[in-house]
């Protein structure tokens, strides 16, 4: 079994990566969850659901929740929640992949897409 959680900000390649080199692998892509405690409860969820022959790909996790969570909700999961998905997920031998490209790539990429909501903050 190998898990890879590939984290970023949006427009940065996290999609195109799984579909480009992870084309056999379960693909998960985690949004905004209406509280922190809704998004730890998927996140553990998920995390029990994989068995020892699946390769899983996740689109954001919990690493996401420091920064989104706080944009969202005002607030962000507990650090004991936090740690206790960090270590379900070492157990598991998870891999992280930041995706963090140039700036200037990000924006293009943003501006592609036309999202008002992605540039709101640019």
């Amino acid at each position: 079994m190998t898990i890879i959680l590939c984290e970023g900000p949006d427009g940065t390649g996290k999609t195109t990566l799984a579909k480009n080199e992870f084309p056999d692998y379960e693909y998960i892509h985690n949004g905004v969850f209406p509280t922190p405690m809704h998004a730890y409860n998927e996140y553990k969820r998920q995390i029990s659901q994989w068995n020892q022959n699946s390769n899983v790909f996740v689109d954001r996790q919990h690493i996401s929740e420091r920064i989104y969570g706080s944009a969202y909700h005002g607030i962000f999961m507990d650090d004991m929640l936090y740690h206790e998905i960090d270590n379900m997920l070492y157990e598991r031998s998870a891999i992280v992949v930041l995706c963090l490209p140039k700036y200037e790539v990000s924006v293009r990429n943003w501006a592609s897409r036309a999202s008002l909501e992605m540039l709101s903050s640019v």
